[in-house]
């Protein structure tokens, strides 16, 4: 490919039409310096960070995992906070009972499966209250989703909500945490393209909760968290969730280091979904 005229290599757009040509032509690590040369002149740039996103993590795209999960895992019962326009509650099957939970849900209630139900609340009201159980019908919880509220605190407490209702099977599924730069990482959205501070949860968990098993699938465009070997007995972070938020709330992003990818527990390689969920099914860490 011709190099790019002076005018077009400060145009992000132009350097993204560049990077999209590279990456048909089966050039995807060139493609890679276009898109990172478009966020040194705009670090929000929406396609930029798309595209980039796409060639930069090694997973399927995240609903495609939690497809995967939903098939593999056949939950009992599943929770999905942040149900927004239902794009991820509508994979859940018609045999599982599922509970979405939005304060401002934007998908058609009266279409749902029978045992299907959205909860027009936020999650801390919710959980505050005490129809859970009876929501979840005697069935076991065996998977969860939190998609939120992009900010840390929001996800630390619906984890802990989560985990009051686990098993030693329930899988966690968290949304958002896998950031591509700080700007989109930060507490303001300033961008369409943004995933918020959840990453710090993992950071978190992987300090106080070394318990847990927790592992961030990279799955465009902002990574999925997995944790399990959850403990329903645990108060660890319940009892001390004030204090919690106060000392993780406000790391500065410059925390990840050099090695996001170790930070975060990311499995940093072609991920087979298939051979991962059934790893965690039978309680191995060998993927």
């Amino acid at each position: 490919m011709a190099e790019s005229s002076s005018s077009n290599t400060l145009d992000p757009d132009a350097l993204c039409q560049l990077a999209s040509g590279l990456v048909a032509s089966g050039q995807p690590m060139s493609a890679m310096k276009y898109y990172q040369n478009a966020l040194d002149i705009n670090p929000v740039h929406t396609r930029a960070l798309c595209e980039l996103a796409d060639l930069q993590m090694a997973g399927p795209h995240y609903l495609e995992v939690l497809a995967d999960f939903h098939r593999q895992l056949e939950p009992k019962c599943y929770v999905e906070i942040g149900v927004c326009k239902g794009h991820s509650f509508k994979l859940v099957s018609a045999d599982t009972r599922a509970i979405g939970i939005d304060p401002a849900p934007q998908l058609d209630i009266e279409k749902l499966p029978g045992k299907h139900i959205v909860i027009s609340d936020t999650s801390d009201n919710y959980f505050a209250g005490d129809r859970f159980l009876d929501d979840m019908n005697g069935a076991s919880l065996d998977l969860a989703f939190i998609d939120g509220m992009h900010l840390f605190e929001y996800a630390l407490r619906d984890f802990v909500n989560l985990e009051k209702y686990s098993t030693a099977d329930t899988v966690i599924l968290v949304h958002d945490v896998y950031p591509m730069n700080e700007p989109t990482a930060r507490r303001e959205r300033i961008a369409d393209f943004w995933s918020g501070d959840v990453w710090k949860l993992i950071i978190c968990l992987k300090q106080l909760r070394p318990d847990l098993s927790v592992h961030v699938l990279p799955c465009p465009p902002t990574g999925l968290g997995v944790i399990t070997n959850l403990s329903p007995d645990s108060s660890i972070l319940r009892d001390q969730l004030e204090d919690v938020t106060r000392e993780f709330v406000d790391l500065p992003f410059s925390v990840l280091g050099q090695d996001v990818c170790q930070t975060l527990s990311v499995i940093n390689k072609p991920v087979n979904v298939s051979a991962f969920i059934q790893a965690i099914k039978m309680k191995r860490e060998d993927f």
